[in-house]
């Protein structure tokens, strides 16, 4: 499961319903995988200051996919509601 979400990047909902299991129980298993592998140091990223330091080049892929959000909807000012 947790492979699944780092390698895919799914929603909580997708593996949840991927699992059969909550989003809580998804959120859960995967925030103690990230938390043992960044304390193994096996999934940690360099500090900025040793980036600047090294002459290595780094390739950065960011993630902009648009995600839809509930807004509330816009109230009409002194709007008469009878009943």
């Amino acid at each position: 499961m947790a492979l699944e979400y780092i390698r895919e990047y799914h929603t909580y909902f997708h593996v949840n319903q991927s699992y059969g299991i909550s989003k809580s129980s998804c959120y859960k298993g995967i925030k103690w995988v990230e938390d043992t592998l960044y304390q193994a140091s096996k999934f940690c990223f360099p500090g900025r200051k040793a980036l600047f330091k090294s002459n290595m080049e780094c390739d950065v892929i960011l993630d902009a996919t648009e995600t839809s959000i509930e807004r509330q909807k816009k109230r009409v000012k002194n709007r008469s509601v009878k009943k």
